[in-house]
């Protein structure tokens, strides 16, 4: 008695069971959008999206989250760039510590000092640089750096 688990109609295809457990020896396919209240791994388990030969997007209308609890981590990796664009608003980091690593160096004349503290500086195009604190001329952008 009750809805029917599974219905199938020249319209679709109908699942009504409380979870759908979907495995393929080679992963799962799906054609076309998937459209879900909230998508979630098996306990202790990554969860995982990969689009091998094509573009991931994930689209929401009121905002996309992505949350990792207190002992997770987010890493987000590429081969090629990552942008963060807003388009109507800013760009927030909130963190206890940001790194920046392999940012280029503007050398300081032969009669500085060398020195560990740099202060960080951004080119008209907004790529950072640093130059060392003992530069007399600061953050001036640096041709070497920013381009003529």
């Amino acid at each position: 008695p009750g809805e029917p688990l599974l219905s199938v109609t020249s319209e679709g295809i109908s699942v009504g069971a409380a979870m759908l457990d979907a495995r393929g020896t080679l992963g799962t396919t799906l054609e076309g959008p998937l459209e879900t209240s909230q998508i979630q791994s098996a306990p202790n388990q990554p969860l995982r999206f990969e689009s091998p030969s094509g573009e991931l997007s994930l689209i929401g209308s009121s905002g996309v989250s992505i949350q990792a609890g207190p002992l997770g981590s987010v890493d987000i990796t590429s081969a090629g760039d990552i942008n963060l664009q807003a388009q109507n608003g800013d760009i927030t980091l909130n963190a206890a510590q940001l790194t920046f690593s392999n940012l280029p160096i503007v050398e300081a004349d032969s009669a500085s000092t060398a020195t560990d503290v740099f202060e960080v500086c951004a080119c008209a195009s907004g790529r950072l640089y640093l130059v060392s604190a003992t530069l007399a001329e600061g953050c001036l952008n640096s041709n070497d750096v920013c381009g003529p």
